[in-house]
């Protein structure tokens, strides 16, 4: 049987490989943008990328997928996490119907049993989860607060602070209730379900058997540590101000904790309904276990959050999700872009369609700034490709492209721009051609939801016809 593991060089991702390897039991397949540490066939994949995610998976009979797009992937990132983890977990679903996948496995965060607003970070997670479990392929769901581990993002912040901290002052949300899981429970009960079907469609919310506080939580990680640590209670300290210093101190990108340190408003307990069949540490155990055991001393720093490592390339990822009208798909959307993209843009710089591609002109002149493609090819009903081919503003590359794709039940279009180069000196090119392409974008999205309101004032009133005709 061969396994695909989406996300093999991340956290869990490296863990779950080393021990798949051990097992022997299994073809592993790692797919991800960098090489795993383990010895294993190895896939490079762009996951914003349709095909390259569709090359990997071919010949894969299980997927388990593990990838949460909180890390910078471009340069210049014009979009946030929920919407990119929304686009890769859409290319693995093509991906996997394409391949006839027989059994998918996906790791998220525990449902919150409040009623509070979710942070966007949980609400991201709960997204795609849903997302995943609409697909036609038996899914196996697990969930999980905080993995303990050198080398977790959530555990390295505790670790940091407890370390360089000799005083660590304690805002109220520090109080908030949660159940964190070691990862090598996490790696063993995926092991476990793989192509299981008695795991088959089932969710399972994986925890230690302790319900503790992060301010337990850090007092015990610093008895562990046999550091003498003074926690004074701050109540005045605000939430927006606690991400600033426990960026700063952790030395984690902001990136990564603003929106962790959103999610500490929820109490993360798991429903013991969805327990998975399989002991647990306490707290205290599980700690010591990620702190003193070999694995410990080959925790790896994750490959998205090395510094400088977007910026080399200086590569421009937009993505904007907009309304998709009632009644329209994605092939509409990319005609009605090339039919309003002249309009709005009948100024110094002139619009032109010929066939299927778009030239963008600097006028008075006439020369091609910007040209677009449109990939009849690889383009379908519901996703729609344009390859950037040429002009003066972008350097040539194979796979420069933007994308109009249908998402979460024809709901929303996702637009989005995708391994751009520009030719234009970087920091001139942040200031002027970045933002004119996110405002005309942030237009192209109001004028589809004046359709919108029109197409659904449209099916009001032939709905209201309707009756009446059958009224009478």
């Amino acid at each position: 049987m061969r396994v695909a593991i989406i996300g093999a060089s991340g956290f869990v991702g490296s863990h779950l490989t080393r021990y798949l390897k051990d097992t022997k039991s299994f073809e592993l397949v790692g797919i991800s943008r960098s090489r795993p540490k383990e010895e294993i066939i190895f896939k490079k994949c762009d996951l914003f990328s349709l095909l390259d995610i569709e090359n990997a998976l071919e010949g894969c009979d299980v997927a388990i997928y593990l990838v949460h797009s909180m890390a910078p992937s471009a340069h210049l990132d014009q979009g946030n996490f929920k919407d990119y983890d929304l686009i890769v977990a859409d290319n693995f679903l093509r991906a996997a119907k394409k391949h006839k996948i027989k059994h998918v496995i996906y790791l998220g965060g525990i449902r919150p049993r409040d009623k509070k607003e979710l942070s966007e970070h949980l609400d991201s997670r709960l997204e795609i989860e849903d997302f995943i479990k609409s697909a036609q392929i038996p899914v196996t769901v697990f969930r999980a607060g905080m993995i303990m581990g050198v080398g977790g993002s959530s555990f390295n912040i505790m670790l940091n602070l407890i370390k360089r901290l000799p005083i660590l002052g304690l805002p109220e949300w520090t109080t908030t209730k949660t159940q964190p899981v070691h990862i090598d429970y996490v790696v063993e009960c995926i092991c476990e379900s793989i192509n299981v079907t008695k795991h088959f469609n089932k969710t399972y919310e994986l925890a230690t058997n302790d319900i503790i506080n992060y301010q337990e939580m850090l007092k015990i990680t610093a008895e562990e540590l046999k550091l003498k640590r003074v926690f004074l209670k701050i109540s005045f300290i605000n939430r927006n101000f606690s991400k600033i210093w426990i960026s700063t101190i952790s030395g984690a990108p902001p990136s990564l904790v603003y929106p962790l340190v959103e999610s500490l408003n929820h109490e993360i307990i798991a429903d013991p309904n969805l327990k998975f069949d399989k002991k647990h540490d306490d707290f205290r155990e599980s700690l010591r276990k990620s702190l003193h055991s070999k694995k410990a001393s080959e925790a790896f720093t994750p490959h998205a959050y090395k510094k400088g490592i977007r910026k080399k390339n200086n590569e421009v990822r937009s993505v904007q999700r907009l309304v998709l009208p009632r009644g329209l798909r994605a092939i509409d959307i990319a005609y009605e872009y090339m039919n309003w993209l002249p309009l709005y843009m009948n100024s110094f710089i002139r619009v032109k369609v010929t066939g299927e591609k778009i030239f963008f002109k600097l006028w008075p002149l006439g020369i091609n700034v910007l040209i677009l493609e449109h990939s009849l090819s690889r383009s379908s009903i519901e996703r729609q490709l344009f390859y950037v081919t040429g002009g003066l503003l972008s350097k040539k590359t194979k796979r420069g492209r933007l994308e109009f794709r249908e998402a979460l039940d024809r709901k929303y279009v996702i637009a989005a721009i995708h391994e751009f180069k520009p030719a234009l000196p970087w920091i001139i090119y942040k200031y002027t051609q970045a933002v004119i392409h996110l405002r005309v974008m942030n237009a192209f999205g109001f004028w589809l939801s004046i359709i919108n309101k029109r197409n659904i004032e449209k099916y009001k009133v032939k709905n209201r016809i309707d009756k009446e005709s059958n009224i009478l």
